[in-house]
């Protein structure tokens, strides 16, 4: 490590400008800083496959002119961290490289030089590395989500179905909050609700938004992975939920969603619901937007069930699941009541080209891709599907 190396070396790696960056089968060529027995490094670009591979390895070797250390990979998250690493980089490479190189900087990793390889699990790093990126992406998830008219559909869709489900009043239990945008209307809507997320900012940035509108004692949180969840009947007991809901997101990220079935069960009182909303294996409109594009292939990418970080739109690996696939994963302990594409014909978010030209007629189209996505086939074939379960009595028993 850093310290335990001859001063020449200390010297050496401090005046280099590049060096190999080596993390799994990933060995890739990089500008790169240190500062207090750390190497920083940032990627440029919207979709750069190094990071997320040293980084779901969780370690990384740094080699340069003959020397080779190895040390554990961090995802960095917060605007002062990354503002510090950005003035480690100019002062290394002066503004103007950093200004044409970073201009559109993603991810800022970290390699702790100081940390000593050991056995690494690798579920384990697996859940760090995702909870590392929804932090790292935490404080302008919002934007994300608000920002784009799809996502903003996606929410309206889930929102109105909950009006539908929900009791007058109630507790739900909410898995992957994300930044809370359909946590903070459950709450204006005078809900109790439990909210459980992988990312601790993720859930800062809840607690945040709910004392501001002085609902913060409604509010109960819990960092935990969305296969954990059977974790919280310790503290709120058997069938204190009347709904439980996954919208958009932690089900897809969870290698271990067949552990989910009955802990949801059990935290779901007798007349109550489990809604999910789930990435969907079978998309028709992406279909057609890659054929048109001359890009038919990119389809099959989504319909394998694991497709790693960089097959699809997303920062980190996702599961897809039909509508079959999925169910079948909760009938032991669910009753099927109903489910509907969203959207069909609205192509999905990443396509923001076609969205763009859409303008005014999004709202139109919105009412029409409402109508057609509670039809067969079309809602077994939508970007996600909504899917309404109700909890089986005395199931598995």
């Amino acid at each position: 490590m850093i310290q335990d190396m001859a001063s020449d070396d200390v010297a050496k790696l401090e005046k280099a400008r590049y060096a190999d960056i080596i993390g799994g089968t990933s060995r890739v060529r990089l500008s790169f800083a240190i500062k207090e027995g750390k190497i920083f490094l940032i990627s440029s670009g919207s979709n750069p496959r190094w990071p997320a591979e040293i980084l779901r390895n969780g370690y990384a070797s740094l080699a340069v002119d003959g020397i080779n250390i190895r040390g554990r990979t961090t995802l960095l998250s917060g605007e002062d961290v990354k503002s510090e690493v950005m003035k480690l980089f100019a002062g290394k490479y002066g503004e103007d490289y950093v200004r044409n190189y970073y201009s559109t900087s993603s991810r800022f990793v970290s390699i702790d030089m100081g940390s000593r390889k050991g056995e690494s699990d690798p579920e384990e790093e697996y859940y760090r590395w995702l909870g590392e990126e929804f932090d790292s992406v935490a404080e302008h998830y919002d934007d994300h989500i608000l920002g784009n008219p799809v996502n903003r559909i996606l929410r309206e869709r889930s929102l109105g179905l909950f009006a539908r489900y929900f009791p007058s009043k109630g507790n739900i239990l909410e898995i992957g909050c994300g930044s809370g945008t359909e946590t903070m209307e459950i709450l204006k809507r005078g809900y109790s609700v439990t909210a459980v997320d992988i990312s601790q900012n993720m859930l800062d940035i809840v607690k945040e938004k709910a004392r501001s509108l002085g609902l913060i004692d409604m509010l109960r949180t819990y960092r935990l992975k969305a296969s954990e969840i059977g974790k919280i009947i310790r503290d709120t007991g058997e069938g204190s939920f009347n709904v439980c809901y996954s919208t958009y997101g932690a089900l897809n990220c969870e290698p271990m969603i067949r552990e989910m079935s009955r802990p949801i069960h059990d935290l779901i009182s007798e007349d109550g619901y489990f809604i999910a909303g789930v990435y969907n294996r079978f998309c028709i409109s992406e279909f057609l937007m890659h054929a048109l594009s001359m890009k038919p292939s990119r389809s099959l990418w989504r319909m394998r069930q694991f497709i790693p970080e960089g097959h699809s739109r997303f920062c980190i690996d996702v599961y897809s699941y039909s509508f079959k696939q999925f169910y079948q994963l909760f009938r032991e302990n669910f009753v099927m009541v109903e489910v509907q594409g969203i959207p069909v014909i609205i192509p999905p978010s990443n396509f923001t080209r076609p969205i763009k030209i859409m303008g005014d007629r999004m709202a139109a189209l919105d009412s029409i891709d409402r109508f057609m996505g509670k039809k067969w086939p079309f809602k077994y074939l939508g970007d996600h599907f909504l899917m309404v379960l109700r909890k089986k009595v005395n199931s598995g028993q």
